[in-house]
């Protein structure tokens, strides 16, 4: 991923309607369905853009998508990933290794292995962002439920439940100066979170990981995923 210059590439493409019987342009989609209907023949519509469900053209090896309309063609899932039921996975964006896809991977953004995206969780995309920042998710990390990402995330760091960081939030350091979200971008061993007593964002370093990944949920690895430090 990454290797290509992908910039303006959606305006290069074509609307189209996606149907059971294959791609249909736009303007005669209707036509499509009554003439179907008239005959007999079956036939959904599964959506409009421009790009389809990766599976209808690609299945990536040993990766479990719960929901087929969930994951966009153009997609990268690297063996061992799952995406759970309301996971999402959008074009040019996806995982390096075994992942837990239970919130949103929006285009442009990369997660690393053994880290679980948790439920409702959304990791922001370059087209949030003006194209310009790649969010990067490190191995072993945990953004939390209904957390959000908009800055990259080294090794091994967790970000709490429901906080959503953007490149401009303030955070308390351990050493009590306040930074911005951005200046920790891609910082390792961190664990972002609100302080209960006074509502601060803070990041603290931390030795201890999150927990790990279910084995039997990541089957093309022989070796249990345990999501540690010492790994």
């Amino acid at each position: 991923m990454r290797h290509a210059n992908l910039t303006g590439f959606l305006g290069l493409m074509a609307d189209v309607a996606w149907t059971t019987l294959g791609p249909c342009e736009p303007g005669r989609t209707l036509d499509m369905l009554r003439s179907c209907r008239a005959e007999g023949v079956p036939v959904e519509v599964r959506g409009a853009f421009k790009v389809p469900r990766m599976i209808d053209y690609v299945m990536p090896e040993d990766v479990w998508i719960a929901d087929a309309d969930r994951v966009l063609l153009g997609a990268h899932l690297a063996c061992g990933t799952t995406v759970a039921a309301e996971g999402f996975v959008g074009v040019n964006a996806g995982t390096i290794g075994p992942c837990m896809v239970e919130g949103r991977i929006s285009l442009g953004a990369l997660v690393g292995e053994l880290s679980d995206v948790g439920g409702g969780a959304s990791i922001m995309g370059t087209t949030s962002r003006g194209g310009k920042h790649q969010v990067t998710i490190g191995k072993r990390c945990l953004p939390g439920a209904n957390a959000g990402v908009g800055i990259s995330l080294g090794d091994d760091c967790a970000v709490e439940a429901g906080l959503y960081l953007t490149a401009g939030t303030r955070i308390r350091l351990a050493s009590g100066d306040v930074v911005k979200a951005i200046d920790l971008s891609g910082r390792s061993g961190l664990v972002y979170r609100r302080s209960s007593q006074t509502g601060q964002i803070e990041a603290l370093e931390s030795a201890r990981s999150w927990g790990s990944l279910h084995p039997s949920l990541h089957r093309p690895s022989p070796q249990p995923y345990l999501a540690t430090l010492d790994s």
